[in-house]
């Protein structure tokens, strides 16, 4: 296999940092076997990655990067992108206002990513509302079951986590791409929350797209989905395409000067694969060594 090089130069640190959340809930998926505490490492990987694109920079990143050379991994990984990220123009950092807006002062946030996008998506929000200067931390969940009735049952450890942020009156910060045709999703882990002793009230969903509440195929999702605060974050990227000629498969054909590290190819998934890579092993930024993809 070809490969070609790629100077510090041509990749600032935060676009670095984007390409590297963009890929982490791919490379989350493909590391269930990994212990708790290799998981952890993973999650605080992720997040020092949300603080980096924040201009945190990436000494902490360093420091971490080190912990994944303990994990058992196969030497290849087989990967796919996330939709939002690949085909839609969603960027990371589009949650990122919205999430701080959505906190009034002096509340605490209790961020809920819902996998597997929202494993970038609960890490940039969480960084925001953090370098917003309020308090927030996260957890990621994953409902299960038909895509039109999904169904969540949180784990001890979150449920102790969820009551834990009840006592101090946090807000409930439910992040993920979407609603998709059900609703079904968002509306179980809003319901999970309310089922652990949260009000309605203190809960907000916070998706990528306004539903049209009439065409959402859960049962009742009308009247359940009205029980809660939605807010949406538009995908900011697609603005500096505007001028561009839409081909399909995430491929665009532009008539002005475009940054292309802003538009995720499937060349772009792989190069931000690779370089979560290198992250893990010694975070070579000097000389990042990216696959040829044909």
């Amino acid at each position: 296999m070809g490969v070609s090089r790629c100077s510090q130069d041509g990749i600032a640190k935060h676009s670095a940092a984007r390409l590297a959340l963009r890929t982490a809930p791919a490379f989350w998926r493909r590391t269930k076997s990994a212990t708790l505490l290799q998981r952890q490492s993973l999650a605080d990987l992720t997040d020092a990655l949300a603080f980096a694109a924040f201009g945190g920079g990436l000494n902490k990143v360093k420091q971490l990067a080190n912990a994944l050379d303990h994990i058992a991994c196969p030497n290849q990984l087989t990967t796919s992108p996330s939709e939002g990220f690949a085909y839609y123009a969603l960027n990371p950092l589009d949650i990122a206002k919205p999430a701080q807006q959505s906190v009034a002062p002096d509340r605490q946030a209790a961020v809920i990513g819902i996998r597997s996008i929202g494993t970038t998506l609960s890490a940039v929000a969480t960084a925001a509302i953090i370098s917003n200067g309020h308090r927030a931390e996260r957890i990621t969940v994953r409902p299960e079951g038909d895509p039109y009735n999904r169904a969540l049952l949180f784990t001890a450890q979150q449920s102790d986590w969820i009551k834990k942020l009840k006592e101090v009156s946090a807000l409930f910060l439910v992040v993920d791409e979407g609603p998709g045709r059900s609703g079904s999703t968002f509306l179980s882990v809003a319901e999970a929350l309310v089922s652990s002793g949260i009000p309605a009230e203190d809960i907000v969903l916070l998706g990528s797209r306004e539903p049209d509440l009439n065409t959402l195929c859960a049962q009742e999702a009308v009247s359940r989905w009205k029980k809660f605060e939605f807010r949406t974050f538009s995908p900011d990227t697609c603005n500096g395409f505007r001028d561009c000629t839409y081909i399909g498969g995430a491929d665009l054909s532009c008539s002005n000067s475009t940054d292309w590290d802003e538009l995720v190819t499937p060349s772009v998934i792989a190069r931000a694969l690779s370089l979560l890579a290198d992250l893990a092993a010694r975070l070579r930024m000097r000389e990042t060594v990216f696959p040829d993809i044909p």
